[in-house]
């Protein structure tokens, strides 16, 4: 029996009918037939959760599951963002992960990694990597960064180039484990950027440097933009797109299942990262704040989509 909330990697096709069919790869009688991409992750999910007892499990899709293909053109170079299911919190080392501290408004971090390592107080089972959820509400024990960590097996799988982009970090339990884990931390880090003309939802803070944003739906909620003239200038194929307190670890997606297919990888899944001209990019989109953002909220609930005030 599988761990509750495992990751279970799937592949689909459209029919000349316009159905899509969906079915696990290491069981490919484990298969749904739906009119949408939507409703084949939710039926084949149903399917996989009953067949493993696992009314939790992460549906993944490899290609990914997209109901058209408007945007191929941002993917040519298969590029994938990775990451894991699973997650962890450090509340006992929360306040000094980073060298300027806090921030009083939106409790993110400030500045760069401290040199104090992670304390871990919660981890989920079973994986072999694991983020932290970043939180913009205080008290100050939440989450001020979503930040990675590996285990020991998972660095085995890397070449030496790959672990050379980041130091690895050996991690605290606040309680005894026999598993030895790292704290991934980028030695440098590109940019995401957003696509000009396209509109963007996220936030920033009116008080520190911190925003987030993203293309939802028009792209899928989970997936970052690069500039190609940044990713060229890495010249590397294992990289890192964002800031000190929300990164994503970048590499092909060849790598990508080279690696998923092999121990050491357990609940591993990806995101396509896009790639675009530097003409297209907006460096620096419109945000409202966070205190906009939560005032929005109040008023419309969380179905109504934020609108820019005139």
């Amino acid at each position: 029996m599988s761990d509750k909330g495992d990751v279970y990697y799937c592949t689909w096709k459209k029919t000349e009918d316009g159905e899509f069919v969906g079915w696990e790869k290491r069981r490919p009688s484990l298969r749904a037939e739906s009119e949408s991409a939507n409703e084949l992750m939710s039926s084949l999910g149903e399917v996989i959760g009953e067949y493993y007892n696992d009314h939790e499990a992460a549906i993944h899709f490899d290609p990914p599951l997209r109901s058209d293909k408007d945007h191929d053109e941002l993917f040519v170079d298969q590029l994938v963002s990775i990451g894991w299911n699973a997650s962890f919190w450090f509340r006992p080392s929360a306040n000094d992960a980073f060298e300027g501290g806090r921030c009083p408004s939106c409790g993110g971090g400030l500045g760069p990694r401290s040199s104090s390592p992670l304390i871990v107080d919660s981890f989920g089972a079973g994986s072999d990597g694991a983020f932290s959820y970043q939180s913009q509400e205080l008290p100050s024990r939440n989450m001020p960064g979503s930040l990675t960590v590996v285990s020991d097996r998972f660095l085995s799988r890397l070449t030496d180039y790959e672990r050379s982009t980041f130091e690895a970090r050996p991690v605290t339990w606040l309680e005894n484990r026999t598993h030895r884990f790292f704290e991934v931390i980028p030695k440098s880090l590109l940019p995401a950027v957003a696509i000009r003309g396209v509109d963007t939802a996220g936030w920033r803070c009116d008080r520190c440097p911190q925003r987030t944003f993203a293309h939802g739906i028009d792209l899928g909620w989970g997936v970052r933009v690069v500039s190609r003239v940044d990713q060229r200038a890495t010249k590397s194929k294992f990289f890192f797109v964002g800031v000190p307190t929300h990164f994503k670890v970048c590499i092909p997606h060849a790598r990508w299942r080279e690696l998923q297919s092999k121990p050491g990888a357990r609940k591993i899944v990806f995101e396509p990262l896009a790639v675009i001209e530097e003409g297209e990019c907006d460096r620096d989109p419109w945000l409202p704040t966070l205190g906009e953002v939560r005032e929005f909220r109040s008023k419309h609930g969380f179905k109504v989509p934020y609108k820019r005030p005139d």
